[in-house]
């Protein structure tokens, strides 16, 4: 993408006082906020990091202004303090710091008094916080944390055009007081050991002659690898011919270097960044060491015997519970939700802890109603912190004796290798997925490769129980398999095919099938029973235009209740969020808000409220892409292709079976029907280089 370039209206820093109005975006984590705010009396944008972020806050900002080429003009904040906070602010102020609650706040400011606390904290921060009463060492973290927040603040402001300010405490913690200095004189050392883009570095640098230019090329081209393709490994001969494209110099002297500086590793003509390699390799030997260690294997219960399961059911059954790592496949239908719930009343009736997870919200919340007991999202299970990482590790490992994971299919290497690395010795590890469909949005193919290596026990359902026999989703499913295109002479039962290859007429085509001809023809709600799908979210039929286009044609109030966000929306979460409830690919309805609260909706008509400030999490979701739908299911789904610039990599046998077999009841597939052909022969599941499989065979 071309580099937007921001006119700066003068050098000059300019200090005034503000007071915020509409907070438009907050991240905390990347200590980042967009707000209307009240500047000299007129309504103006201030962006940056600021202290406090919520409506009436009265801060004392230091920036310059700039015209930004799609926002306007802005105050790009490089400094700012709360002027002469009140007490509810300092509260709040002092409440962010960890283990710090409202109580303890409040003994700090009955202490000390609000005037010039901030400074005086600024001063000795042990001495004032140590009136909270903490024990030694939380008081440390807390004393610490503060100090970060300010030494690492002209810091933020030097990374913050370029998009990366959140990477400032990890550089103060590495370089200490000499990261401006390393930053200023040489930002390409950056590119080799974090994730910054090259254009984002080409923002903060103005030489083209550093050594770590050539280095920073090549790592950034190993992660756009596993960002956009889903690689582990990368071929050296592809690696540096996409690399030279940015550098000149970046060739086997380069990769060389990069290897010595420990960023890569380089084996067989295979390249991974180190913590890529790494992490495949903690997979592979975990899962072995779970497999080796159930020595004990568990008899099937006796209601077994009298249960209604077939066959290769009951087998799935048994091998859960008797060793250490088992999978189990099959397509929709095929009973793998039965076998789940078998699992639970297996572990039950032995005293066993039962854990069952899924990798998103969406089919985590399904998989907790399939079984009856509660289920979580594999992130909430590990119990992710706001740093990135999990506190279930080898030495603090998960309290269960039975771990059950649905939609495999959908789990990325490096979630998988942190769910290995929590589970304790002499527990189950049952995997559960269909391997036809999607591969996960992370890089890896980790259901694929567990299947290839056939290092663990394999249950596959074959027989369909879901579906009415003569089922066409079905056939369709099965053809798309073998890599033929569905009979489109046999449509009219349960499945549909509609030609329209102008990618105008086909979005007209599917807002009228949406909103009008398939909810009268079969008596459903297009705002619940309904599932609309695209492979992209680019094009005139991609998923952004037509969330704008449903949004219009529902009919629905356009009061802007947030920003891009309006009243009777329908909306996708897209972060885990536990003490809201929430999970990624929750499905939301924009009620009204309330203040700084937005009122939603979720598909149990259950009410939800959200900070304003967290709207920056919810999208709009009249269509998804395939991939965000993969963890759904609806009675009608319509998934729509629009031929001419779709990426390749995008349109293969895979999405349109997981587009298919969302469907509970009918589907259609609308638009340029000349590219199924192509499509079914197209196998994704071979596109992604990883390192896995090799690794459990070896």
């Amino acid at each position: 993408m071309e580099r937007q370039i921001i006119q700066h209206n003068g050098t000059d820093i300019k200090t005034v006082a503000v007071e915020l109005q509409e907070v438009r975006f907050h991240d905390a984590a990347r200590h980042f906020a967009v707000a209307d705010a009240k500047v000299d009396g007129k309504l103006a944008t201030v962006v940056g990091d600021l202290p406090l972020v919520r409506r009436g806050a009265q801060l004392v900002v230091s920036g310059v202004w700039e015209d930004h080429p799609w926002f306007g003009r802005q105050l790009q904040v490089s400094e700012a303090r709360l002027n002469s906070p009140n007490e509810a602010e300092l509260l709040e102020l002092l409440c962010s710091l960890p283990s710090i609650g409202k109580r303890r706040a409040l003994r700090v400011i009955d202490e000390h008094g609000c005037r010039d606390l901030i400074a005086r904290i600024d001063a000795d921060p042990r001495r004032i916080l140590s009136a909270t009463g903490l024990r030694e060492a939380t008081l440390e973290r807390a004393c610490a944390h503060w100090t970060l927040e300010r030494v690492t603040r002209s810091l933020r402001a030097m990374l913050r055009p370029a998009g990366v300010s959140h990477l400032a405490p990890f550089l103060y913690g590495r370089w200490g007081a000499e990261a401006e200095v390393i930053v200023r004189d040489d930002p390409w050392r950056l590119g080799v050991d974090y994730p910054v883009s090259f254009a984002a570095l080409e923002v903060l640098s103005n030489s083209r002659n550093s050594k770590h230019r050539s280095h920073a090329a090549i790592c950034h081209c190993i992660r756009e690898a596993e960002r956009l393709e889903g690689h582990t490994v990368v071929r050296v001969e592809a690696l540096l011919g996409a690399a030279v494209k940015l550098d000149d110099g970046a060739d086997d002297v380069a990769l060389n270097g990069c290897v010595r500086l420990g960023a890569v590793i380089e084996e067989d003509g295979n390249v991974s960044l180190v913590e890529t390699f790494r992490s495949e390799r903690l997979l592979a030997g975990r899962l072995m060491s779970l497999s080796r260690a159930m020595t004990t294997p568990k008899r099937a219960p006796e209601f077994l015997k009298e249960s209604t399961l077939d066959v290769t059911q009951v087998r799935a059954v048994v091998g859960g519970l008797s060793r250490g790592v088992s999978i189990v496949t099959g397509g929709p239908g095929t009973g793998k939700t039965r076998i789940l719930r078998e699992l639970v009343r297996s572990g039950n009736s032995f005293g066993w802890k039962v854990a069952a997870c899924a990798p998103t919200g969406k089919a985590a919340r399904r998989l907790s109603v399939a079984i009856d007991q509660p289920a979580t999202t594999v992130h909430s299970l590990l119990e992710y912190s706001h740093t990135g990482w999990p506190k279930r590790n080898f030495d603090f490992p998960l309290d269960a004796d039975l771990i059950m994971v649905d939609e495999v299919s959908m789990l990325d290497q490096q979630t998988a290798c942190a769910l290995a690395v929590a589970i304790r010795d002499g527990a189950r590890l049952v995997l559960v997925g269909d391997p036809d469909q999607l591969p996960s949005v992370g890089c890896g193919r980790v259901l694929a490769d567990l299947l290839s290596s056939e290092v663990f026990p394999i249950t596959c359902l074959e027989r369909i129980y879901r579906r009415h026999e003569g089922s066409q989703i079905t056939a369709g499913a099965e053809a798309i398999n073998e890599g033929r295109a569905p009979d489109e002479n046999m449509t009219g039962k349960d499945l549909f095919f509609i030609e329209e290859a102008d990618p105008k007429r086909l979005a007209d085509l599917v807002v009228e099938l949406a909103t009008g001809q398939i909810p009268e023809t079969f008596d459903i709600s297009p705002l619940h029973d309904l599932l609309i799908m695209a492979p992209s979210r680019r094009g005139p039929a991609g998923t952004i235009a037509l969330c704008e286009r449903f949004s219009r044609a529902f009919g629905l109030e356009r009061e802007e209740l947030a920003p891009g966000l309006f009243a009777g929306d329908r909306l996708v979460w897209t972060e885990n969020d536990r003490e809201l409830g929430l999970f990624n690919g929750s499905i939301l309805h924009l009620v009204a808000r309330s203040n700084d609260l937005l009122l939603l909706h979720d598909e149990e008509n259950c009410s939800v409220v959200v900070p304003a400030a967290r709207a920056s999490a919810l999208s709009p979701a009249w269509c998804l892409t395939v991939h965000r739908g993969q963890g759904s299911q609806a009675p009608i789904v319509i998934l729509v292709l629009e031929g001419g610039k779709t990426h390749p990599n995008l349109l293969t046998r895979q999405m349109l079976y997981t587009a298919l077999t969302r469907a509970q009841q009918v589907a259609f597939v609308v638009g340029d029907l000349s590219l199924i052909p192509e499509i079914a022969a197209r196998d994704g599941s071979h596109l992604r280089q990883t390192r896995l499989s090799s690794l459990l065979k070896f």
